[in-house]
């Protein structure tokens, strides 16, 4: 049977139509960046992952308060979930570096409020009674908990004995395993500054050490 150039043309195209068309239900690939929607993010794998170490630091910054770190440890992934469910989960780069940058300066705000509360309380007991002397007690309490403490407990006292800025470094770099420049991210403080507290607080927590006896 003799079919037309027309017919031809005709049955090629509807072929072609055929084999490049998308399935019925089926989405066509989009070139270009994806889009990561806030429903492909899995909290509960987040938390499954960060929140041990999150708190080891946290509890640090403390002083061993675990209530109070578990207080910011839970705000750090809150805020997470507000972040990804607002700007989706490609707004996060790093997921360590934002959760741990997010921890610490809420726990910044929190020893800041708390020291601003305790010198008010202070001051108040001074007024009050100007010849009560607080402190004496607990200071003696915590020398024979240091002495009862294992090494590795003795060596975390004395860290926290350190500066802040440098405590929050050495903590990072030696406790979590962090890079100069994630530290940087965390903290907000420039690289340099980073290298630099770290290898003072190594300085001074080898000298009170050696103090103690430990080294």
């Amino acid at each position: 049977m003799n079919t037309s150039p027309q017919a031809k043309a005709s049955g090629a195209k509807a072929e072609g139509a055929g084999k490049g068309s998308c399935p019925v239900g089926a989405m066509p690939a989009i070139r270009g960046k994806p889009v990561v929607a806030s429903q492909t993010f899995d909290l509960a794998a987040a938390v499954s992952q960060f929140e041990t170490p999150l708190l080891r630091y946290v509890r640090q910054l403390f002083g061993n308060d675990a209530e109070s770190a578990e207080e910011v440890v839970q705000e750090s992934f809150l805020r997470l979930h507000r972040q990804v469910e607002q700007h989706g989960a490609a707004s996060i780069e790093n997921m360590s570096s934002w959760l741990f940058r997010v921890a610490h300066n809420q726990t910044i705000s929190v020893r800041r409020r708390r020291e601003l509360e305790r010198k008010l309380r202070e001051q108040a007991a001074a007024e009050a009674a100007a010849d009560a002397r607080p402190g004496a007690a607990p200071a003696a309490d915590a020398l024979e908990e240091l002495v009862r403490r294992e090494l590795c407990d003795l060596v975390m006292a004395e860290v926290r004995k350190l500066p802040d800025d440098q405590k929050e470094v050495l903590l990072l770099k030696v406790i979590q395993g962090f890079t100069l420049r994630e530290i940087g991210e965390i903290t907000g403080v420039p690289l340099s500054s980073v290298s630099y507290r770290i290898n003072q607080g190594l300085r001074e927590l080898a000298l009170r050490l050696k103090a103690q006896g430990l080294v």
